[in-house]
């Protein structure tokens, strides 16, 4: 990403409507592939840009083959300001 801009951020990661802008639908495809128990109807990462002040909040979760179904998923988040 070239454009560190908040708001082009949030747009880029966010979409226009909130349902995962451009850069997010790349993420998204390479993190389902990695982490174990991800798909678009359960435990798919979040991305949030505050696009005034740069904030940026990264949640992803994962599920190990080996849990149960039932299980709850396990999550790493992390907050970083771009600017």
């Amino acid at each position: 990403i070239t454009n560190r801009n908040a708001a082009t951020l949030k747009t880029n990661f966010e979409g226009s409507d909130g349902s995962g802008g451009t850069y997010y639908n790349n993420w998204y495809a390479n993190v389902a592939a990695t982490m174990p128990g991800v798909s678009t109807t359960a435990n798919a990462p979040s991305v949030t840009v505050d696009g005034s002040t740069g904030l940026v909040t990264v949640v992803v979760f994962w599920k190990l083959p080996s849990e149960p179904s039932g299980a709850s998923a396990h999550n790493y988040t992390v907050v970083a300001q771009v600017k």
